[in-house]
């Protein structure tokens, strides 16, 4: 015991040994992360220092394993440094140094600008003194000094412009050193910094992990679903989008992907005492009458609030902060067993940044069986999908999907949730091939007769649905919905006198018609060919009544 104390006491005493550590793994949340850094301590007792965690880590949610250390003290210190765009500074100081050298050049070329300028006036002023050695007849004289001039002329504008240039790029040096200087002395940005005291149990150098969760990380998945240009099957890539501002950049980390939501409380409230009570109307004076329970199994005693306390008159015994430590605690875990969590097969970098990330989670080739689908009655254009089974070995969420057709983009679309071994349709635009119409032959009522108080409306219509593709190929398969009357009360009548063809059987089209009174036809449409579908509906209702919606 002496002896431990005596090791306590000197740990507090040492500086600390600043380590190292890396990004090794992150779960990423869909409204958190949870960032595992990994590093080795030194062998021997002492006290440990990792520096520079990012100002998002929730310092409640720090944990620290080190097999073959025993953690005697653990503490969070918080600091802070000035923030500084570390990029953008260092490309200011790289255009710095490159105007300085464009500046040094233009700078040469003002001098020689110069020193020629110096010699053809030097020429011009002896040609006007007419020196002995320059004896020139007259035109060639004239003409020489024009010559002159032009050539004065010509590098006093050239000088103008580099002396201009210059002018522009000690400007623009002028506000990239304000810029610098801001940046250097801009606002602080708080940090963290673990502070550890370790007593070494097996002499041996260790690995370590540090465990804390950061804010401003989330994740969404989307996906790319491209159908073959003969809709032989389509290729579906699940990808993930990473939002990560949190402050650090994670390079090279095993990135795992988890529905689980942390902060969601985790366990059922407890039961609370239900407590009513009588005012006396002509007082307004509460429990003038004596309480009641709710619950006659509890009895008034001292758990009573006191009469016309606050909590009395709200119903409840506790505050607020006192109920929640009753009723459990808010937990900051992933809910194993409930939850979907997609471990990337390799190592990612995702870097701290305003823009999100792009991750692949899986890539698989579907099997699909191409459906034509059109509901006259509500549009008549005939929109291709692609019934597919999910056989990836994940199950795939909802999201948004961008759907290709070959080569071309056809547009976004939500899918839908779909478990491993579930089917799910896959939107592929509509299909111009297939033209559809939709006309009313009948509109008629049929007036209640000598022994009834019934009417009834009967009402036909025609689709007839033509495909204009070249003759030869496959029998398109194309399903029609048409919407059945449902009424909301018994004194409708609703009755199907005639269809043709007949409509579809199986399972799916029966609930579909129980479910939300759809009829279906499923038609074989050959290349160039037409089909004809034909619905006779009648409705009965009492005489004088109009029959509303539809």
């Amino acid at each position: 015991m002496l002896l431990t104390s005596a090791l306590l006491a000197s740990l507090a005493l040492q500086d600390p040994t600043a380590i190292d550590s890396r990004v090794a793994s992150v779960d990423v949340y869909p409204n958190t992360a949870l960032v595992t850094r990994a590093g080795q301590v030194p062998a021997g007792d002492g006290r440990v220092l990792l520096r520079g965690l990012p100002e998002s880590l929730d310092p409640s949610t720090i944990r620290l394993r080190a097999p073959g250390s025993e953690i005697v003290a653990l503490e969070v210190l918080e600091r802070f440094v000035r923030s500084v765009p570390a990029d953008a500074i260092a490309e200011a100081s790289a255009r710095i140094e490159a105007i300085d050298a464009e500046l040094r050049r233009r700078g040469d070329e003002v001098g020689l600008l110069e020193m020629l300028s110096k010699h053809f006036l030097t020429l011009l002023d002896e040609q006007a003194r007419g020196d002995a050695a320059l004896e020139l007849s007259a035109a060639a004289r004239m003409e020489s000094v024009a010559m002159v001039r032009e050539q004065v002329s010509s590098l006093a504008a050239e000088t103008r412009d580099q002396r201009a240039a210059i002018a522009e790029l000690q400007a623009e040096r002028e506000r990239l050193q304000a810029d610098v200087g801001r940046w250097r002395n801009g606002t602080s940005t708080r940090v963290y910094d673990v502070q550890c005291d370790l007593l070494d149990t097996d002499g041996d150098a260790d690995p370590f992990e540090l465990e804390y969760q950061v804010s401003g990380a989330r994740w969404e998945p989307f996906y790319d679903v491209r159908a073959d240009s003969d809709l032989a099957g389509v290729d579906l890539v699940f990808r993930a989008r990473i939002f990560q501002r949190t402050g650090e950049d994670w390079d090279g980390a095993t990135i795992a992907l988890s529905t689980a939501v942390p902060r969601r409380r985790l366990t059922a409230p407890e039961p609370r005492i239900a407590w009513v009570d009588l005012i006396d109307p002509t007082s307004n004076k509460w429990g003038s009458s004596g309480a009641i329970m709710m619950d006659s199994a509890v009895e008034m005693s001292a758990e009573a609030p006191p009469e016309g306390s606050p909590s009395d008159r709200a119903g409840f015994t506790m505050s607020n902060e006192a109920r929640k430590a009753a009723s459990g605690r808010w937990a900051d875990i992933q809910a194993d067993g409930v939850n979907l969590r997609y471990v990337l097969p390799v190592a990612q970098s995702v870097p701290s940044r305003p823009e999100p990330s792009s991750v692949l989670i899986g890539r698989e080739r579907l099997d699909v069986e191409m459906e034509r689908v059109c509901l006259p009655g509500i549009d008549t254009t005939v929109w291709l999908r692609g019934r597919a089974t999910n056989t990836t070995p994940w199950v795939l969420l909802e999201g948004d999907a961008s759907i290709y057709l070959g080569s071309t983009f056809l547009g976004r679309t939500p899918l839908a949730r779909a478990q491993v071994g579930a089917t799910f349709d896959v939107p592929l635009g509509e299909d111009p091939t297939i033209a559809v119409e939709r006309i009313e032959t009948e509109n008629e009522v049929d007036s209640a007769g000598v022994f009834s108080s019934t009417e009834r409306r009967f009402t036909t219509h025609r689709i007839k649905i033509t495909d204009s593709s070249v003759a030869g190929g496959a029998p398109k398969r194309l399903i029609v919905h048409e919407s059945l009357p449902r009424p909301r009360t018994d004194r409708i009548d609703v009755k199907i006198d005639r269809v043709s063809p007949a409509l579809a059987t199986g399972e799916r089209w029966k609930e579909l018609r129980e479910e939300r009174g759809v009829l279906t036809w499923t038609l074989d449409l050959a290349p160039g060919g037409e089909r004809v579908v034909e619905l006779r509906v009648s409705l009965g209702y009492p005489e004088g009544r109009t029959v509303v919606g539809g």
